[in-house]
């Protein structure tokens, strides 16, 4: 399931200076975006858990290894 939106995408390219962007060079970073956030909300599920708690903090994601 993908949540980031494909305008969120040109938005930040276009911030970093693109004049033109695909819609495919949009996608192909949301997807990107997306497997990474996946990932990165595992291994914070998982800091959750084995501190025993269920609420996800920012302490969570920072000390992703």
């Amino acid at each position: 399931m993908i949540f980031l939106s494909i305008n969120s995408m040109k938005k930040i390219l276009k911030r970093e200076g693109a004049k033109v962007i695909s819609d495919k060079a949009a996608i192909k970073l949301r997807q990107i975006l997306n497997d990474h956030a996946v990932l990165i909300s595992k291994k914070a599920i998982k800091n959750a858990m084995f501190s025993g708690r269920k609420v996800i903090k920012q302490e969570d994601i920072e000390n992703i290894s």
